[in-house]
């Protein structure tokens, strides 16, 4: 399922409010990162220009949720391999890079802020690390 987060008058906490979704029909067809990565291609083409962040637990990770104009925010899996970005073409012979240095793994040590969002009414510290890699599983 895919919501929108709303501010409305009547409410101090923000409200999620479902928007599409999609079912899952078994094997052999489209898993569902797949249709959520759909989903989420829909609502960027019906909304050009909007800030629009996906959040997924652990299960919804990999390409099909790399769609343009979008972000989305999951859980590592612990085997998950960190990659910066291709670098540009080198014009030399031969295949091109397809993926950059290795930043990491899902279960190194990795640099943590500290957070302080709204949460359910209070106020709380959380940690986070963010970057820029390339998605690649081994």
């Amino acid at each position: 399922m895919l919501g929108v987060v709303v501010h409305l008058p009547l409410r101090t906490a923000p409200l999620c409010l479902p928007v599409l979704f999609r079912l899952w029909r078994g094997k052999g067809t489209a898993s569902a990162v797949e249709l959520a990565g759909d989903m989420l291609a829909v609502l960027a083409a019906a909304l050009p220009g909007c800030a629009i962040n996906g959040v997924g637990d652990a299960a919804y990770h990999g390409r099909a949720l790399l769609v343009e104009g979008t972000t989305w925010t999951t859980r590592l899996p612990t085997n998950a391999v960190l990659y910066a970005l291709a670098p540009p073409c080198t014009g030399k012979r031969g295949r091109p890079a397809r993926k950059g240095a290795r930043l990491g793994e899902g279960g190194d040590p990795v640099c943590w802020a500290h957070l302080v969002c709204a949460a359910c009414g209070a106020m709380k510290s959380e940690g986070c690390a963010s970057g820029l890699a390339a998605p690649w599983s081994r």
